[in-house]
């Protein structure tokens, strides 16, 4: 048995004499720097998925990620992703209490990398897309109101979510004297 130690990220393991002669498990992406457990599954499987839609081209969803630029590059090997990304799923589980999150790019124009990626619930997931369009809210005394999302705006200013998109579809012209229109600048 001989302890050998990863160049990469220092990960001492003990090897069998065989191992070392025939250089399986030697890379980085074999030095086995993490413990399967329950976080192990849900990790590996996230991570499959944003390399396959980043770096496969025959992955529909391919053309909205790695199509537009949107890389993985840091996260080539599964155990530099679950090194870097257990203690945010973990930290957010506790500030959530709840088990079902996904992961989410902070800036959706950049890719899976260190520091914008975050793990999410469905609900603030679904405010980060850049299919939201832009929209405008004109009040009854006359404000203009710039936002994006329909059901945070509708509770923060006490309107009715529906009548927003009524209004937004041009199926109602005002709502509690609100006018409506989406942007017409494009979505960044």
């Amino acid at each position: 048995i001989h302890k050998i130690k990863c160049s990469v990220c220092g990960f001492e393991k003990s090897v069998i004499s065989t191992v070392l002669y025939n250089k399986i498990g030697l890379s980085h992406q074999g030095c086995g720097n993490f413990v399967k457990d329950k976080y192990y599954k849900k990790l590996h499987s996230t991570w499959l998925s944003l390399r396959t839609r980043t770096n496969n081209k025959n992955c529909i969803a391919y053309k909205d990620y790695g199509g537009r630029g949107i890389t993985s590059v840091d996260f080539k090997y599964f155990n530099d992703f679950y090194n870097y990304a257990k203690p945010l799923l973990i930290s957010t589980e506790k500030e959530y209490n709840t088990f079902n999150l996904s992961i989410d790019r902070i800036d959706n124009n950049k890719g899976y990398s260190i520091g914008n990626i975050r793990f999410v619930t469905a609900n603030i997931q679904s405010r980060n897309r850049r299919t939201n369009r832009k929209c405008v809210g004109i009040s009854p005394n006359g404000e203009i109101y710039h936002f994006k999302v329909i059901s945070d705006f509708a509770k923060q200013h006490g309107l009715c979510k529906s009548c927003i998109t009524l209004c937004l579809q041009c199926k109602q012209d005002k709502h509690k004297g609100w006018t409506f229109y989406y942007d017409k600048e494009p979505v960044r």
